[in-house]
């Protein structure tokens, strides 16, 4: 009988680690999960600000190449 108790008491503590266990299990699934949407969401956010920076320079470039065809003509003008 008291073996049989004491393998009772084992498998329990057993049983209750296995549990402990699939609940971490399903927490770093989780956790994984959150982690790929967040790097997801970063390297979006990278993308668009590269290429918000793309589109500024280029308007930048523009704007000083009109400025400086504009300041030639006035000088021919004048």
């Amino acid at each position: 009988m008291k073996i049989e108790s004491h393998i009772i008491k084992q498998e329990d503590i057993l049983n209750g680690k296995e549990n402990e266990i699939k609940e971490l299990q399903q927490v770093i699934s989780q956790q994984k999960q959150i982690f790929r949407n967040h790097m997801s969401d970063f390297r979006i956010q990278k993308q668009q600000e590269t290429y918000m920076a793309q589109v500024l320079d280029q308007k930048h470039k523009k704007a000083s190449g009109t400025r400086r065809a504009r300041s030639r003509q006035c000088s021919r003008e004048k």
